[in-house]
């Protein structure tokens, strides 16, 4: 069984060199153009997304582990087919409805 969770995500994408500005560009343009099932780009804002995440019914914490590995791997394959994934670092924040305090991620 599984219950689903309104969340809010931001992020940033930041190069690891001033020369992969342009390779950082391409990531974060991945990322906003991402057609993720539940996940809905926040109109207005450039870099934020709500939606809902499916998760496990169980305890708090099994479901913050598992809220925590669905954003971190749907970022990380973005970033990989944006060819951006070793150039680059995305800092991710965000909450889950029901699940205390919020989430930080590095990609």
């Amino acid at each position: 069984m599984s219950v689903k969770r309104n969340f809010l995500m931001t992020y940033t994408v930041t190069a690891y060199l001033d020369e992969d500005r342009v390779i950082a560009d391409r990531g974060r343009r991945k990322i906003a153009e991402m057609d993720v099932l539940g996940w809905v780009k926040t109109e207005g804002i450039e870099t934020a997304f709500s939606g809902t995440l499916t998760l496990p019914k169980g305890d708090i914490d099994a479901q913050r582990h598992e809220a925590s590995e669905q954003v971190y791997n749907t970022i990380k394959e973005q970033m990989k087919q944006a060819d951006a994934y070793t150039a680059c670092q995305v800092s991710i924040i965000f909450l889950v409805d029901g699940l205390g305090p919020h989430f930080m991620l590095t990609v």
